[in-house]
C-alpha cells in the first residue's frame, strides 16, 4: 500500500455515492404507463423465460448462489439435509407474475424477486429463506437488494458480494476464505468472520460498520456519515479506512507491530498502543503491517485487543 495519496480516499467515497445513487434510480424509479398509472417500477433481468415461479427443494451440486430481492428480508440458514431448499413468505396475497422465481443455470442458482417485467409492487414485502447443506462451501456468493434486509445465521464461501441501496446486513457467522465485499446505501453492516479471510472491502452511506474478523490479509472500508468499527485478532498485513462524517476505530491485538498514516480534518487521533511518530505517520514495534486512516469531521482511535 502506498502513502501520501491525498485525497483518494474522498474521490473514492464521491464516486460510490454517486453510483449507489443511480443504481437506486434504476431499481425504484416511478413511471408512468399509457393510462397515467403511478407506480410500475421496471424488474427486467436477462433469460427471464428461464425461470421457473415458486420454491423449491434441490438435491443437484450447487456451487455459486446468485440471489436478487427487491423488499423484505433474506435469510439464509444452514441444515443438516443434503438438499438446498428456498421458499417465500409475502405481507399479502400477490399475483403470480410477483411469485418467486428461480433458474439452476449449471452449477450457479439463480433467485428472483419476481418474474420480470414492469409491476407495481407498492407495499409488497416477502422474506425469502434458503436453507444449505451445513457442509457447502460456496464457491460465488453474490447478493443485490433494493430495500431488504439480509440476515445470516452462517455463511460458507471462497468468495461473497453483497449490495444493498436501503437495507442492513447482519452476519453472525462468516466462514469466507478468499474476499467479501460489501456496499450499502442508507443501511448498517454487521459482520463476523471466523478463520482467514484474505480481502475485506466495504463501501457505505448513512450506515455504520462492524466487522471482526480472526485473521485478516488486507481491507478496504469507505464509509460516508457513518462510523466504522475494525476488530481483528490478528493484525491484518495492510489495509485503508476513509470516513466522512464518521468515526474509526481499529482493534488490534497488544502483539500488532503496524505503521500507520493518519489524515483527518476536524477530528482527533488516540491510541492505546505505544507509538514513535514522524509527521503524520505513526508506528508500532517494527512497523511491519502497512495502514492508512483518513477521516472528514470523524475521530480515530487505535485500541487494544
Amino acid at each position: 500500500m502506498d502513502f501520501g495519496k491525498g485525497n483518494v480516499m474522498k474521490k473514492k467515497l464521491f464516486a460510490v455515492l454517486m453510483v449507489l445513487i443511480m443504481c437506486s434510480t434504476c431499481f425504484t424509479a416511478c413511471t408512468d404507463n399509457n393510462e397515467g398509472q403511478r407506480g410500475l417500477s421496471s424488474y427486467q433481468y436477462d433469460d427471464a423465460g428461464k425461470y421457473t415461479p415458486g420454491g423449491a427443494a434441490l438435491t443437484s451440486a450447487v456451487n455459486n448462489l446468485d440471489i436478487d430481492w427487491v423488499s423484505g428480508e433474506i435469510e439464509i440458514v444452514y441444515h443438516d439435509e443434503r438438499t438446498i431448499v428456498f421458499s417465500e413468505t409475502s405481507n399479502r396475497e400477490e399475483d403470480e407474475q410477483l411469485a418467486m422465481r428461480y433458474w439452476l443455470d449449471g452449477d450457479t442458482l439463480r433467485i428472483k424477486f419476481a418474474e420480470s417485467g414492469n409491476w407495481n409492487f407498492g407495499d409488497l414485502h416477502k422474506t425469502l429463506t434458503v436453507m444449505l447443506p451445513a457442509d457447502l462451501v460456496l464457491n460465488e456468493l453474490e447478493i443485490d437488494t433494493v430495500s431488504a434486509n439480509l440476515k445470516a445465521h452462517r455463511i460458507a464461501a471462497k468468495r461473497a458480494d453483497m449490495d444493498t441501496v436501503s437495507g442492513w446486513i447482519d452476519i453472525e457467522e462468516a466462514a469466507v476464505s478468499q474476499s467479501f465485499n460489501a456496499d450499502t446505501t442508507s443501511g448498517d453492516i454487521t459482520a463476523m468472520f471466523a478463520g482467514s479471510l484474505g480481502e475485506l472491502e466495504i463501501d457505505t452511506v448513512s450506515g455504520k460498520t462492524q466487522i471482526s474478523v480472526d485473521q485478516l490479509g488486507e481491507f478496504e472500508i469507505n464509509s460516508t456519515s457513518g462510523a466504522v468499527s475494525l476488530s481483528a485478532a490478528n493484525a491484518p498485513a495492510s489495509g485503508e479506512i476513509g470516513t466522512v462524517s464518521g468515526d474509526v476505530e481499529l482493534i488490534l491485538p497488544e502483539t500488532a507491530e503496524f505503521t500507520v498514516e493518519i489524515n483527518t480534518v476536524s477530528g482527533e487521533f488516540d491510541s492505546e498502543f505505544s507509538l514513535a511518530k514522524n509527521g503524520d505517520r505513526y508506528s508500532c514495534g517494527s512497523g511491519a503491517c502497512r495502514y492508512e486512516v483518513e477521516t472528514t469531521s470523524g475521530n480515530i482511535s487505535f485500541r487494544l485487543q
